[in-house]
């Protein structure tokens, strides 16, 4: 009986340090596409494309450029995210489960062979009762605000994408969007952290003309909403209280050999 409490003691401290293991990863994977990378550098005045430059230089790894839009379909405002299908792969996660039919690859590959491509979400694909091929006619606003109406070709349906709202969104070629609309400004720039650059450096080396956000701060804002507890302080005491048992058992096991063994040790 012992034997089995020691066990069962020490399988419970297992699967407790198996929960945080796969819940910290799972916090990263949601914060990632919460923020769409490991960092978000914002500017504080109207930046084009060429600003990503500057954000590579400040010792980020993979840069992208990214504009988001709020645009109409019909009545519906919905958020539209231009971005750059040839760079974003190699800085946001992009899982083969975000897309409706198809692969991480052969999305932004049909974006990058499509100018006027767009990815859809499955509740505009619904609503509308579009498929692949079908065309689409958008009002983008321009650098007034004024809205000009653009045509788009529907390659795909994207059930979920980096940076995106949960229900309606449209994800385009970033260049074909400016084109269209004559706004080549980008509201945001993703980058990967990399050469020993975190996002503390990158911040400092940025100076006061941009906002940097961080993977590390995201995660910590994610884990308040889902959460009131520090989950690693909870799961130290776990596999604290674990081990006080299986210690407590062990040292029962012992005494009872040495009690049943008296006269023999004696």
């Amino acid at each position: 009986r012992l034997l089995v409490l020691v066990a069962l003691s020490l399988s419970f401290a297992i699967s407790v340090s198996m929960f945080r293991a796969t819940y910290q990863q799972q916090q990263r994977v949601d914060a990632e596409l919460t923020l769409g990378a490991d960092l978000k550098a914002i500017p504080d005045t109207a930046q084009d494309a060429s600003a990503i430059a500057a954000v590579s230089a400040a010792g980020a790894g993979a840069v992208t450029p990214f504009a988001q839009k709020v645009v109409y379909v019909g009545a519906e405002a919905q958020d539209l995210l231009a971005i750059d299908p040839r760079t974003l792969p190699s800085v946001s996660p992009l899982g083969d489960g975000f897309f409706q039919g198809s692969t991480a690859s052969a999305a932004m590959t049909a974006l990058r062979q499509t100018p006027d491509g767009v990815l859809v979400s499955s509740e505009t694909a619904t609503d509308y009762s579009i498929v692949p091929g079908d065309h689409l006619k958008i009002r983008v606003p321009d650098a007034t605000g004024a809205r000009r109406e653009v045509t788009f070709q529907m390659v795909g349906v994207a059930l979920e994408f980096p940076t995106a709202p949960k229900d309606a969104f449209l994800v385009a070629n970033l260049d074909y969007v400016a084109q269209q609309v004559g706004d080549p400004r980008i509201s945001f720039v993703l980058a990967r952290t990399g050469g020993g650059a975190d996002t503390a450096t990158v911040t400092t080396r940025l100076g006061d003309a941009w906002r940097v956000q961080g993977i590390e701060t995201v995660t910590a804002r994610l884990a308040n909403t889902i959460t009131s507890v520090d989950l690693g302080a909870l799961v130290s005491i776990d596999i604290l209280f674990a081990l006080l048992i299986a210690s407590v058992g062990a040292a029962m096991f012992v005494l009872a050999g040495v009690a049943d063994r008296a006269r023999e040790l004696a």
